[in-house]
This record gives C-alpha cells, sequence and structure tokens, in this order.
C-alpha cells in the first residue's frame, strides 16, 4: 500500500569460522646423536584444534641453505633422521599438523618454544694411516703418515703422541716383573703437514708414536680417532761390535755361522768381513747378512771372527769362535749303504757302512757295537697268499769284533725279510739305525708247473 517491497524470507544458511592452527609441539629435545643421524623426541601440544593429522620434523644447517624434514604420524613422538653430514651443526624444529574443515593447517614454528641445536658426532673412520718412523737416530726420529681417509672438514693440525717403555723393578723371573708404556709429551704440527721430527729422545730407547687429526669447529677442538701406535728404537750412541759368532751346523767340509748384529747407532753397516783360518788355510769373505755358510777342510780346527764395516769407515770386529769340522754328533755314527748278498733260500749275507765320516781318529766317542734286527711278513699257508701281518721281528743278530758284516741263518724259503742295522754305544746308552732294507728268499727249488 504504501509502496514497500517486502521479500519472503529465505531459508537458513550455515557458516563457520577459519579454525586456529593448534599450539607447536613441548619438550622438543634430541635422545641420541649419531655421526650421521640423530633421534628426535617431543610431547603433544598444549592446545590442538581439530584432528592432530602428523608432526613435521625440520633439520636445517647453522651455515648454508641446506634443509630436509620428515614427517610421522600423530600418535608418534619420536623420529630418527639419517644421511646427516659427520662432526656438522645443525637446527632441528617439530611442528603439529592439525586438521580442520578438510584443511591441514602446521603450527608455527617460530614461536613460544626456541627451536633445538645438536652436532653430529665426529666419524670413527677419521684416522691417520700408514704411521712410520724413519730416519730414527740415537735422539731424534721423523715420524710420517697419511691422513684419513675420510675427513670430515679440514684438518687444521694433528697431535703425535709420544710414549717410552718403562719397566717395574722386579727382576725379570719375579712375578710383579712387567713392562708399560709412559707417556712422555705431545706434540703439534705445523697446520696440516703429515709428518714431523720428534727429537730429545734417549739412546736404545723402545718408543711409540699415535697420530690423531685435529678439527676446529664453531671455536671448538674436536679430536679424531687416534692411529695405531707404531714401536721404533732409537740408535745407539756409541756403536757395539758383533756378538761372538755361533755354529748352527756343521759337517765334514762346511759349517753354517750366525752372530748378533751390532745395536742399533748412528751408522749403518755396510757389509761383514768374516775371516776364518787353521793350520793349512787362511781367508775372507764378505757378507752382506748376519749368517753364513763356509766351505772348509774336513778335520781341522778352525778361528773364525766377524768384523762389522760401517759407512764411516769404522771396523767394528767381534770376539772370536773355534769350531771343527768333521766331529761326529753325539752317540755312534750311524750305519749306511746296507747290502744284500750271497742271498740263498735259508740264509743271507748283509753288509753296511759307516766311514762315511773321514776323521776316523775322532768318529768313535765311546765303544760301540752292531747288531742286525730281522723282520718278516706273514701270509697264510693256503694257495691264496693273504697277509697275515704288518712287519713282524723275528730275530736279533750280535755282530762280533766291530764288524762290517753279517750273516742270517734259519731263514725261510719264499718268504719276505726285512733287516736294518742298529748301531748301539754302550756308554752314552745310544743307538742310530740304518735304512730298511727288505729282501725276498728264493724257493729251496723250482716250483711245479701246472
Amino acid at each position: 500500500d504504501d509502496g514497500e517491497l517486502i521479500s519472503e524470507l529465505a531459508g537458513p544458511v550455515t557458516f563457520a569460522t577459519i579454525g586456529e592452527a593448534s599450539s607447536p609441539p613441548r619438550n622438543v629435545s634430541v635422545l641420541r646423536v649419531y655421526s650421521e643421524s640423530v633421534v628426535v623426541e617431543w610431547s603433544q601440544p598444549s592446545n590442538v584444534y581439530g584432528i592432530l593429522a602428523k608432526y613435521r620434523v625440520s633439520l636445517t644447517r647453522l651455515f648454508g641453505t641446506w634443509k630436509m624434514s620428515v614427517n610421522v604420524s600423530g600418535n608418534t613422538f619420536s623420529a630418527t633422521i639419517g644421511n646427516l653430514l659427520p662432526f656438522t651443526r645443525h637446527i632441528i624444529k617439530v611442528q603439529a599438523g592439525t586438521i580442520i574443515s578438510r584443511r591441514l593447517l602446521w603450527s608455527d614454528p617460530n614461536i613460544d618454544y626456541p627451536p633445538v641445536s645438536f652436532t653430529t658426532k665426529q666419524s670413527e673412520s677419521l684416522r691417520p694411516i700408514g704411521v712410520t718412523a724413519t730416519h730414527v737416530f740415537s735422539r731424534s726420529a721423523l715420524i710420517h703418515w697419511h691422513p684419513p681417509d675420510n675427513r670430515n672438514g679440514n684438518i687444521q693440525w694433528y697431535r703425535v703422541h709420544l710414549q717410552e717403555r718403562s719397566k717395574s723393578n722386579g727382576s725379570l723371573t719375579s712375578s710383579n716383573y712387567y713392562v708399560q708404556w709412559k707417556d712422555i709429551r705431545t706434540e703439534r704440527t705445523e697446520n696440516s703437514s703429515t709428518e714431523i721430527a720428534v727429537e730429545n729422545l734417549s739412546p736404545y730407547t723402545r718408543y711409540r708414536v699415535a697420530v690423531r687429526a685435529v678439527n676446529i669447529i664453531y671455536g671448538n677442538e674436536l679430536l679424531g680417532k687416534k692411529s695405531r701406535w707404531v714401536k721404533f728404537w732409537t740408535r745407539d750412541e756409541t756403536p757395539t761390535a758383533p756378538s761372538s759368532c755361533v755354529v748352527s751346523y756343521t759337517n765334514t767340509t762346511s759349517v753354517g755361522i750366525d752372530w748378533k748384529s751390532p745395536s742399533p747407532f748412528d751408522y749403518q753397516v755396510v757389509f761383514y768381513g768374516v775371516t776364518y783360518e787353521s793350520e793349512s788355510k787362511e781367508d775372507s769373505i764378505e757378507v752382506y747378512g748376519s749368517s753364513v755358510q763356509l766351505d772348509l777342510q774336513p778335520c781341522e780346527t778352525y778361528n773364525v771372527s766377524v768384523t762389522a764395516f760401517t759407512n764411516n769407515s769404522r771396523l767394528l770386529q767381534g770376539p772370536p769362535c773355534y769350531l771343527q769340522t768333521g766331529t761326529w754328533p753325539e752317540g755312534p755314527p750311524r750305519p749306511y749303504n746296507v747290502t744284500i748278498s750271497s742271498l740263498t733260500p735259508r740264509s743271507v749275507s748283509i753288509q753296511w757302512e759307516d766311514t762315511d765320516h773321514v776323521c776316523d781318529a775322532l768318529h768313535v766317542n765311546g765303544t760301540h757295537v752292531y747288531k742286525l734286527e730281522l723282520k718278516e711278513k706273514l701270509f697264510d699257508s693256503g694257495s691264496g697268499r693273504q697277509q697275515l701281518s704288518d712287519w713282524v721281528i723275528v730275530g736279533v743278530i750280535p755282530i762280533e769284533n766291530d764288524k762290517r758284516q753279517g750273516n742270517i741263518t734259519s731263514l725261510t724259503p719264499d718268504a719276505i725279510y726285512g733287516v736294518s742295522v742298529v748301531a748301539e754305544n754302550t756308554q752314552q746308552q745310544l743307538r742310530k739305525e740304518s735304512d730298511f732294507v727288505t729282501f725276498k728268499t728264493p724257493y729251496e727249488s723250482e716250483p711245479p708247473t701246472c
């Protein structure tokens, strides 16, 4: 009537205000730190709006733009992050993700709680390798090594640990005697040099060294793994002469001798001069080692001396040693060259020698006697000739008057025997046995033909 238009009331309209993100997770901390990984834990946020769906763990390095993140479910309160750099400072933040009206909202990582930082541990492979001690003298040595295979950042310098071997006051045979290593000092290289000269050492002393790398991370000195210990002797200031020679073996025409080299000193031994002389021969040879075989005349006594010739023209002569070629070893001579002759169906003759030693006047150490030990292989009496046993001793025949021949009788025709010659020393209760020789007795007559 008055010209106003009134619309009809429409149906009800529904709407919702935009949800607020949850507060950040609480109590963020580092549970365990390794060289290339870390374990992080946290607690649920104080205020949770909507459905708590997941957590986001983000890592950044203190310097640079590197960043990585890992998402875990909302009912998980820890995470393990891998593929990190050793010896590196990291910053870690944890965000809570909630779902409101089908939207995922993340908590603000920059409010309420400060970020957590940590440094990954140094890699265990950071260990110098190939440590050696060279140019060792009486009071100094040069130590050299190679850098680690895996380096964590730049190595600033190296530490060289030096120890000296010390002994207790107990005697060598007492129960409280022991050997231990005593720290002497620690030296530092210039920059990242891989060698250092250690000085002011004691002559003729046992030392050992180990090397470790040093990194500087955020102003802190971080030590790497220590290398393996390397041992060395310092040289003696006054060189000693070679020790008296020792006979290692001897026979009729040759002898082997050994000697101990001079103690370490500041000069090197170039070679050794070995002089040997007897009534019939005198000679000398140069030896580049600490042992030699000399070809000598049989049945003679020799005087042998060893002299060290050094690179500074010093002559260091050791005490002489005396030796004699052609002497028998302890006990009687060993029979050899056993032969079989005059073989019949029921007897045999055995001959042997013991004159391989040319010094007949020296080869008898006490009186000795010979005897023959006879053995037989036993078979059954049937036509199959089946063996019943191994060798069985069937007789011991003494030899009279120190002869080199013996006869054995009362044998069985067509049988297999073995014999050895035994020399026994009656004074020293020693015996030596020849090689075992086998033979077969013939038939008494030709066997019938089939």
